[in-house]
């Protein structure tokens, strides 16, 4: 058979391209002679639209428009088949049949230039044959709308929604699993629709992907479109076709956040219109956009969409991939390592060609099985049956002869469809693992096959990955519970004041002097670097490797290596967080039992008096309040490793399990004092200038004594010391707090467990106390300290397992605690030490209760 055409030619497919739509193609046979009269007579053509099987047509399947004893034809085919779609050309002898084989008989493609004419917004039915829609519709609906193309039959388009306002500003597509919003990803997170801000808007949505078909136009449209009348010989009716897509929309209540107009105001109503587009390529209608007005409010009625939302991808029913016709193909390639199988290529499961395949697999140094299977190949009637060495039913799957030697114990047998061969990873030395942690660092062992067919050609790449793990423990201020690794010695981290990944600072020289100085710090065990409030060498971390499911060794990270890197950014958050804890607050607060403290307790008597006395009104305006943030406290370990993923078969990414908890991750408390507070308060503030005036004269008692014993030349080893330091505060705090148990994500599959409870508590309440501090010269010292408080406590707390917000107030509470101490340096006597410290008791007021409220 010849064909003179314009056009392509797929030689391996036997599948011709007619490019121009308006062009013919002649078809002859090539061997007419040979053929006899009498068989010349009984010539017929099959000449059919493909569905989605390969050719299966009998011998009274022949078209009836073509006339029979013909060997030279000019084939026609109705415009509303024009696209991506193929027909099928055959000719034969009536008596004996067609053959359905690719050789015989050719595949053909007739295109054009895809357009869209129009569309049409019509009210949704089941046999696709709704009103023009001319009322408003409602967020929760469901409707149609038609599009109707050209030279797109079997062709997918995408469709895309937005406001008549901005052509470019899309309208989101959700999908719904079980009644439920499905997260659309946005990079690496996703989000759901019903929390959506205006800050996390995405930029491009999801499209709609539609097969264009035939359907039976039971109306008249707005404008002309391509007709097919086709007639039922046997009651002589008929019906009229025409080439689009129909397609259900579901008028999502979401759209009604994008109600904006060119400013970003709310909107009442959107006008709907739709974009689409072909191969990413935009197709205008050749007539008007029109749009459907939408208007806010909440539908009623049954809406046929509710439950699923609009599914972004819905797979045709006609198949524009000629390999699939072919008779010799596979569909499939499976994969079996240990035992676990995996489907690395799924024709009918994701039908979008397929250059590569890559498998993926994870191994340790014992030899374990690997098995390549084309559980559906078939070879029979190959294109290649003449030629020994291309005949796919010995050449589906193949080694090179180069690589064959690295394969153990290859066997190849191809009439089972299958290939073996055994493999594995050697146990890495340390200085490997180090390098690896970071995995992008990683090695592995390639192993290269061919798989081919008359359909599909695939190279096939095996990696073998390293079955190597790691496992990092890390503690600030608290012990760590969760660190399972077999060092229980921990590595402390001084911070140096770098900002890791916030860095911007990428210049090697750079990068080298912080690595010099992170080693001359590590020599020096003396140095302490100090940044805001925290001391840094609290701030631990211990870390190992493991190889298959045996722990290793501990392991350190040297240089800049990446690991490095995302301790100094996590030391730099909590260095400002450190910098909120108001270091020179602190700072003055440890000095308390220093030889300074009398000076601060004279200038804050001294303070404290030119206040009651009014003489510093002008200076003292604000409230006597004070803000304290507590250092965090947290620790945790994070495991990672190469982890086969559950969505995509035969890839593996990056598992990470994490276990944490932060009591506090940070905590602020507020505090007025009510000494100050009270003296502004009728008869009480005269009832506290009182007390402040005998507490300030008992303290100030030492003065005169002292000024004495200097005038006489006494020394100080007659001197005495008084200190009186008394509060009385108003509280209010907050403390962070965050447990995870079993965070598990993976860089290919998401949140596998994201088991988060954070939780606050907020206290409310009083505190009070004092100090005495009495010195004689140096003989006798007593110091006296008392501390009481009454607070409430309420925790809230997020439960994952019930979705839910707990709100639980704990209870009123009441504390006490003393401490008494006395020393004397007699040198007739010899030194006498007491000290009497009580433990804080803490007594229940009044108990507590809970509430529960749903997220959802």
């Amino acid at each position: 058979m010849s064909i003179t055409y314009k056009g392509n030619y797929e030689s391996r497919l036997k599948h011709f391209i007619i490019e121009e739509e308006d062009s013919e193609f002649k078809v002859k046979i090539s061997n007419w002679d040979k053929f006899t009269p009498d068989e010349q007579k009984k010539m017929v053509w099959i000449w059919s639209m493909m569905n989605r099987s390969k050719p299966n047509f009998s011998a009274v399947n022949y078209n009836k428009e073509i006339n029979e004893g013909f060997g030279n034809i000019t084939p026609t085919i109705p415009k509303i088949y024009r696209g991506g779609a193929m027909a099928w050309l055959e000719a034969y002898v009536f008596t004996e049949g067609p053959t359905n084989l690719i050789g015989n008989g050719v595949l053909i493609s007739l295109k054009g230039t895809p357009k869209v004419l129009f569309y049409e917004w019509r009210e949704y039915s089941k046999n696709n044959d709704g009103s023009v829609i001319d009322r408003t519709v409602e967020f929760g609906e469901t409707i149609q709308l038609h599009i109707y193309t050209n030279s797109l039959y079997g062709d997918e388009i995408e469709i895309q929604f937005y406001n008549d306002i901005g052509f470019n500003d899309e309208l989101p597509l959700q999908e719904k699993k079980n009644d439920q919003w499905i997260p659309e990803k946005s990079g690496e997170s996703g989000y759901e629709w019903d929390a959506i801000k205006t800050d996390t808007k995405l930029q491009s949505f999801t499209k709609l992907i539609r097969e264009v078909k035939k359907h039976e136009l039971k109306f008249t449209p707005e404008y002309d479109c391509n007709k097919l009348i086709e007639t039922n010989a046997t009651d002589n009716s008929s019906k009229t076709f025409t080439q689009k897509s129909v397609v259900d929309v579901y008028v999502d209540p979401v759209w009604s956040f994008y109600a904006r107009d060119k400013d970003g105001n709310l909107l009442n109503t959107i006008g709907l219109c739709a974009k689409i587009s072909f191969k990413g390529e935009y197709l205008e209608p050749k007539e008007g956009e029109p749009s459907v007005r939408v208007l806010g409010g909440e539908f009623t009625g049954v809406s046929v969409l509710d439950s699923t939302g609009n599914k972004p991808v819905l797979v045709g029913e006609i198949e524009t991939n000629a390999a699939v016709y072919q008779h010799c193909k596979y569909m499939t390639v499976e994969a079996v390592y240990d035992g676990k199988p995996s489907k690395i290529f799924d024709y009918a499961g994701n039908p979008q060609p397929v250059d590569n395949l890559v498998y993926q697999i994870l191994a340790t140094d014992e030899l374990k099985l690997l098995e390549i299977k084309l559980p559906d190949l078939e070879t029979e009637h190959c294109n290649f049956e003449k030629k020994p060495d291309s005949f796919h039913k010995n050449t589906a799957i193949k080694v090179n002869d180069f690589d064959r030697p690295r394969f153990q114990e290859l066997d190849i047998k191809i009439p089972d469809k299958h290939m073996t061969f055994k493999t594995s990873f050697p146990k890495p030395s340390k200085e490997k693992a180090v390098e690896w942690a970071w995995f992008p660092n990683i090695e592995t062992i390639n192993y290269n096959v061919n798989l081919s067919s008359c359909a599909f050609q695939h190279p096939l790449k095996i990696k073998i990955y390293p079955d190597i793990y790691y496992e990092a423990g890390f503690k600030l201020a608290t012990e760590n519970p969760f660190f399972t690794g077999q060092t229980k010695s921990y590595t402390k981290k001084k911070y140096l004041g770098k900002s890791g990944f916030f860095d911007k600072k990428t210049n090697k020289a750079v990068r080298k002097n912080q690595q010099n100085a992170r080693e001359e710090n590590y020599k020096n065990k003396k140095q302490e670097v100090k940044e805001g409030r925290l001391s840094y060498d609290q701030f631990e971390i211990a870390l190992e490797w493991g190889f298959g499911d045996k722990k290793q060794e501990a392991i350190t990270f040297p240089g800049e290596h990446p690991i490095v890197n995302i301790v100094d950014t996590t030391m730099w958050i909590i260095n400002t967080i450190g910098k909120l804890c108001f270091k020179e607050d602190a700072d003055e607060a440890e000095r308390e039992h220093t030889t300074n403290r009398s000076g601060q307790v004279n200038n804050g008597r001294e303070g404290r008096t030119a206040y009651l006395s009014n003489k510093l009104k002008k200076k003292l305006k604000k409230v006597p309040f004070k803000i304290e943030i507590s250092q965090p406290a947290f620790a945790g370990a994070v495991k990672w490793k190469l982890d086969p993923s559950k969505k995509e078969e035969g890839k593996l990414g990056t598992l990470y399990q994490v276990k944490f908890k932060a009591d506090p991750l940070i905590e602020i408390k507020g505090s007025l004092d009510l000494l100050f507070v009270a003296t502004k308060i009728p008869y009480v503030g005269q009832a506290v200038q009182a007390i402040t005036a005998v507490a300030d004269t008992v303290g100030s008692a030492d003065d005169f004594w002292n000024s004495i014993v200097k005038f006489f030349g006494g020394g100080e080893k007659y001197e005495i010391k008084i200190d009186v330091d008394y509060y009385l505060d108003l509280f209010v705090s907050s403390a962070f707090k965050v447990e995870a148990m079993a965070l598990h994500y993976h860089t290919i599959d998401g949140f596998r467990s994201n088991d988060i409870e954070p939780s606050v508590d907020l206290k409310f309440g009083i505190e009070c106390g004092g100090n005495f501090d009495m010195k004689f010269g140096q003989v006798y010292s007593l110091e006296a300290e008392f501390g009481a408080s009454a607070y409430a406590v309420w925790n809230i707390t997020k439960n994952g397992e019930t979705k839910s917000l707990e709100c639980k107030y704990q209870g009123l509470y009441a504390t006490i605690k003393t401490k008494f101490k006395t020393s004397s340096d007699s040198k007739n006597r010899g030194g006498n030490n007491n000290n009497e410290e009580e433990p804080e008791k803490k007594f229940l007021i009044h108990d507590g209760f809970s509430y529960e409220f749903k997220l959802d």
